[in-house]
């Protein structure tokens, strides 16, 4: 089970969020899930109010290193934020996955159950519900493919998205060891 280790509501960073491993190999109850995402959603007020706490920090600082403190737990913020919602983008896809396979499941037990009647004793509606049982199947099989295709579109965005905020960190961190060495060379 993935989840969140304990919290303080003035520290939050990566460490505390754990994340599945695979999307593709979550198999949770949907209870499970749903547990997973009322704690997302209490995680993500948390943050929320965080956030608001370092605008209103950001707004009245008068000092050039706090003010980067700041906006590094900024940064930090948001990161952490990305990765509460690709996790409740994964719960999502999780509970759809989870509802296919017992919707399948149920579709599969009721063809095996038809296709051991032998078929001279079908009736024209045992016809008809074996039509109607593999379109169904078909539909379930293309709807969990489409459910695959769609986390591996979602995947190849993150990686992207997190190759752009690294390089907004790394252009902030340069830029704040350049005021740096700036502001050494004029105090000596």
């Amino acid at each position: 089970m993935w989840g969140f280790t304990a919290l303080s509501h003035s520290k939050l960073d990566a460490s505390t969020l754990a994340l599945p491993h695979s999307q593709s190999k979550m198999h949770s109850s949907l209870e499970d899930i749903h547990l997973q995402m009322r704690e997302l959603e209490h995680h993500l007020n948390l943050l929320e109010l965080r956030g608001v706490e370092l605008q209103r920090n950001l707004r009245v600082c008068q000092n050039d290193e706090q003010e980067e403190m700041l906006l590094a737990d900024w940064f930090s913020l948001i990161h952490q934020k990305h990765m509460m919602v690709r996790w409740e983008a994964a719960l999502v896809y999780a509970e759809k996955q989870q509802n296919l396979e017992e919707k399948q499941a149920d579709v599969e037990d009721e063809l095996r159950c038809l296709l051991s009647k032998p078929e001279r004793e079908w009736i024209n509606a045992d016809w008809i519900r074996e039509q109607q049982l593999m379109a169904e199947f078909v539909t379930i099989i293309e709807e969990r493919d489409h459910i695959i295709n769609r986390m591996d579109q979602d995947n190849q965005r993150q990686v992207v998205e997190d190759k752009l905020l690294a390089a907004m960190i790394k252009r902030k961190n340069s830029t704040s060891r350049q005021r740096k060495k700036g502001g050494e060379l004029l105090a000596h």
